[in-house]
């Protein structure tokens, strides 16, 4: 079962979730969690708040210090 990733395609700073292009068609459901990374460097995770079948809404849970996730960012499933 190869790794499921995918990337941050909107960020609500404001209410601190982001939206990634994963969804229940991919397997996502409500209260997976997922580490951000850019490039090899981790940046911090997110947890699943809702999903939808081709993307889901995430809450930003633990950010390094001095992090903050960009669009394009790569999401793996935890």
């Amino acid at each position: 079962n190869a790794e499921l990733k995918g990337r941050i395609i909107t960020i609500n700073k404001e209410h601190n979730f982001v939206v990634i292009d994963l969804g229940k068609q991919d397997g996502i459901n409500i209260g997976n969690n997922f580490n951000v990374y850019r490039g090899q460097t981790l940046l911090g995770s997110v947890e699943i708040i809702q999903a939808r079948d081709r993307i889901a809404a995430a809450d930003i849970k633990d950010m390094k210090e001095g992090m903050s996730i960009e669009i394009n960012d790569t999401v793996v499933k935890r």
